[in-house]
């Protein structure tokens, strides 16, 4: 969700505002995945941990007197989580918005629809298979990330593909964490089949 929200501002700016720059600004959004993810990943521990560039910023500037937990709390993992996966939102929603006719818009504004109704009753309705898209490339990674909770959640961080890693390696427990992956496979199919068709709803307007 706040992929979704945090990535359709910067696609809805990217596709009208970008102008000659708009593939240079695409080439950017896509170049975190010149890294790897779990180097991206332990890089946010340098900005989280109670020495790290954030705790010393908030000090530098008077903000606190002794540093704040960051690390190995929820934040953290959501932070982690919505940087790694971004880029996955944007790009299917920059697709979806650049499609989109701009006089369908001015229509709209035509027939005296303020610049929000224009928004609410044009634009996110004929995006919506691009925000479909953006929610599964995003929702199903996540659903299976382990790597960012173990890192920076620390080990009281709770997540079903944490605990199926955990079940595997270190307990031993291979029938109880294959049970686990099972869940998490239905779970992972049900949520894609229903956003196919909702997005096939919105494409072809099939029942």
């Amino acid at each position: 969700m706040l992929s979704l929200l945090i990535g359709f501002p910067i696609a809805y700016w990217l596709s009208p505002y970008g102008g000659r720059r708009k593939v240079l600004l695409l080439i950017l959004v896509m170049l975190p995945f010149w890294t790897s993810y779990l180097i991206r990943t332990y890089s946010w521990t340098i900005l989280l941990r109670d020495n790290g560039v954030v705790n010393s910023i908030l000090q530098a500037v008077g903000l606190i007197d002794q540093p704040i937990i960051l690390m190995n709390t929820d934040l953290s993992v959501i932070l982690g989580m919505v940087y790694g996966f971004l880029p996955f939102a944007i790009l299917p929603l920059f697709v979806s918005i650049d499609r989109l006719d701009p006089n369908l818009v001015a229509a709209g504004r035509d027939l005296y629809a303020s610049g929000r109704a224009a928004f609410r009753h044009v634009t996110l309705p004929l995006t919506m298979p691009g925000i479909i898209a953006a929610s599964l490339l995003t929702f199903i990674p996540a659903l299976g990330d382990f790597v960012t909770p173990d890192i920076l959640g620390g080990p009281q961080t709770t997540t079903i593909a944490k605990n199926i890693q955990e079940l595997f390696l270190a307990g031993r427990d291979w029938p109880y964490g294959a049970a686990l992956g099972f869940v998490l496979m239905i779970v992972t199919l049900g949520g894609t089949l229903l956003a196919l068709r909702t997005l096939r709803r919105e494409v072809v307007g099939g029942e």
